[in-house]
């Protein structure tokens, strides 16, 4: 079971709702993701580089904004059309 990271002790964290995370495609043919974008809440850069070098939809891992290397945690059930994320440690 997935620890819940609003779970933490004498800790209150923001819940960002309807972020943008955006794909990137190596070729229509294969259609396989080479890499994440992020709207980030943080540092407000559109489209900001990720450490996501996947597919989210596959994996329920945390994503880091290379730009302020700020990290999100999923809340919502996708990463993909406006995710809900917390900021973690």
């Amino acid at each position: 079971m997935k620890e819940n990271p609003l779970n933490t002790f004498w800790s209150v964290k923001k819940i960002y709702e309807d972020v943008d995370v955006h794909s990137q495609i190596h070729c229509e043919q294969c259609n396989d993701i080479i890499h994440n974008h992020i709207d980030c809440p943080i540092c407000g850069e559109n489209y900001s580089a990720t450490d996501a070098h996947y597919d989210l939809y596959d994996n329920e891992e945390i994503v880091k904004c290379l730009n302020c290397n700020s990290k999100f945690s999923l809340l919502s059930e996708c990463w993909y059309g406006g995710a809900n994320v917390i900021l973690v440690d």
